[in-house]
């Protein structure tokens, strides 16, 4: 089993650009209670009749793709939010961060897919927001 220090989710924090591309300055979204950040990888079918003597099938790497999502609680004036619903009305893609305590972060444009605001009977306002990457998320060191 692996050792070494374990990262805490709590600081785990989606950040969008409310800044310009070259003067980026990365704003929480406010009120986050959970975020997830998929990467995946599609694979080709490179299976020839020469493979069949072996009775599997070959893969070989195909295009990757990479998306995030939050949820949290509705917060009223929320600068990022307010880009967020900007760049969803607009069909633009938006900057954003995926930053995890001191063992990572990364960066990415992508377009919001879902956006969500959920009240019930009782308790907050609920919201989800939903990207998928166009381009690479890129590791920043």
């Amino acid at each position: 089993m692996a050792t070494g220090d374990k990262i805490d989710s709590i600081t785990v924090v989606v950040s969008v650009n409310t800044g310009t591309d070259s003067t980026p300055v990365w704003t929480a979204v406010g009120g986050q209670k959970s975020a997830k950040l998929s990467r995946k990888m599609k694979t080709e079918d490179a299976t020839t009749k020469d493979d069949a003597t072996a009775g599997y099938t070959k893969s070989m790497p195909g295009w990757k793709e990479w998306s995030v999502s939050c949820d949290g609680l509705k917060v009223e004036s929320d600068t990022a939010f307010t880009a967020l619903e900007t760049a969803f009305s607009a069909k633009a893609a938006i900057k954003l961060q995926w930053t995890k305590g001191t063992a990572g972060v990364y960066t990415g444009s992508a377009y919001i897919t879902s956006l969500d605001e959920n009240s019930k009977e009782k308790g907050p306002v609920e919201v989800s927001v939903e990207f998928t990457g166009t381009g690479a998320i890129t590791a920043v060191t």
